[in-house]
């Protein structure tokens, strides 16, 4: 298991927080379904 952020992500219609680690990117709904992809701070 790794550690995971919490961030704002939308999960279809559902609006959840996940945080794509896999990415290091944090996917943010604006309501509209629309997924915006927004780079995070990389904490080493």
């Amino acid at each position: 298991m790794a550690l995971k952020t919490i961030c704002p992500k939308c999960f279809g219609k559902k609006k959840i927080k996940i945080c794509l680690s896999l990415y290091k990117t944090c996917s943010f709904c604006n309501g509209t379904g629309k997924i915006q992809q927004t780079p995070t701070k990389r904490i080493s």
